[in-house]
């Protein structure tokens, strides 16, 4: 498809989507017995869910497990990575690519210059994306290395943002609200460190967010910044979680200030954040429910106001006779005026 016929497809995509009104979440939804993996939108309790994108292990582009969805800041467009060919090779990073879908599941289309990316954050303007490629040293240094890049969504002004570095993962998280930094996690698994880090997109100099910290999130105004602590028990630092690490939720101002501790939980595995478009709650992932019926599908969609009050469950996994179940992953508030959850009510 070429630059223009894209261009208008999204545009005519954008000017007849039409999505349920009110606070809506996009995520994506894995389902057993027959298996499926869909993009999918829901209300705020995700009682009433709508298919965009993917659905049984034979659909293409079939939605990338690994890697979350993505709001346009009007909330018209969805980004997420999906894969293309045969089964065996739906994890190989040369089946990746971002693609694009309205928020009512018209318009699918694959974006320019993103094959073998993942991980999409939209800039406030729009039209532009960022993204994260992965790639091994060598053969005989098998350390995997991740750059963020970013593309218009026709696929013009592809940039490469940060260099190739072996051990060195740079994964995009958010924008600010004027444009001029992006928040990502800065991985080295040499070291074993993870830190929240900003990107000035004027000159490519970057600065620490927040030490021991990862997926770094801009409230809707830019004044506080959401954010998973990574701590070990002994002081230390590490990358992954684990025994003996806490995982919890964090705020801050944006200038690393203030830092306010919003979870505190037993099995320390909270994931990345997002903002109400209201900046008053946030949803995010925990670990919780029957390990034994669900293997390692056992996350809840959980929500917590900005200052750490009223945490409470959106939806565990749902479990039906028979062993089928449906459960949910990298829950994303849709943004807009009118679509607004507030502060939760305890």
């Amino acid at each position: 498809m070429g630059l223009g016929a894209l261009a208008l497809l999204l545009a005519a995509s954008v000017a007849n989507a039409v999505a349920p009104e009110g606070p809506r979440l996009a995520f994506l939804e894995f389902v057993n017995q027959p298996d499926a993996l869909r993009v999918a939108t829901g209300d705020a309790s995700l009682a009433e869910r709508t298919t965009v994108a993917g659905g049984s292990s034979r659909v293409r582009p079939f939605p990338y497990a690994l890697s979350g969805p993505a709001w346009s800041p009007d909330g018209a467009l969805i980004a997420f990575t999906a894969t293309r060919g045969p089964s065996s090779g739906l994890f190989k990073p040369r089946r990746r690519q971002i693609y694009l879908v309205a928020a009512d599941g018209s318009g699918l289309a694959a974006i320019p210059g993103t094959r073998e990316g993942f991980g999409p954050v939209f800039f406030p303007n729009g039209w532009r994306i960022a993204f994260a490629k992965s790639k091994f040293s060598s053969p005989g240094m098998p350390q995997k290395s991740i750059s963020i890049w970013s593309v218009d969504l026709d696929g013009s002004g592809l940039t490469q943002l940060t260099e190739w570095a072996p051990g060195i993962e740079n994964l995009p998280s958010s924008s600010s609200p004027d444009g001029s930094i992006l928040a990502f996690t800065h991985r080295d698994a040499i070291r074993e460190r993870v830190d929240a880090r900003a990107l000035r997109l004027s000159d490519d100099s970057s600065f620490v967010l927040a030490r021991n910290a990862k997926w770094p999130r801009y409230s809707p105004d830019g004044s506080r910044i959401a954010f998973v602590g990574v701590e070990a028990a002994d002081g230390g630092s590490c990358c992954e979680l684990g025994d003996g690490f806490t995982v919890d939720l964090y705020t801050m101002n944006e200038n690393g200030s203030s830092r306010h501790r919003l979870t505190d939980t037993s099995l320390k595995a909270e994931q990345p954040p997002s903002w109400d478009p209201s900046g008053e709650r946030l949803a995010y992932m925990t670990a919780g429910g029957p390990a034994e019926a669900l293997g390692s599908y056992v996350d809840s969609v959980m929500q917590v106001n900005a200052d750490g009050t009223c945490p409470s469950r959106i939806s565990a996994p749902i479990l039906r006779p028979g062993g089928h179940w449906v459960a949910f992953d990298f829950p994303v508030w849709q943004p807009g005026s009118g679509r607004e959850a507030g502060r939760i009510e305890c």
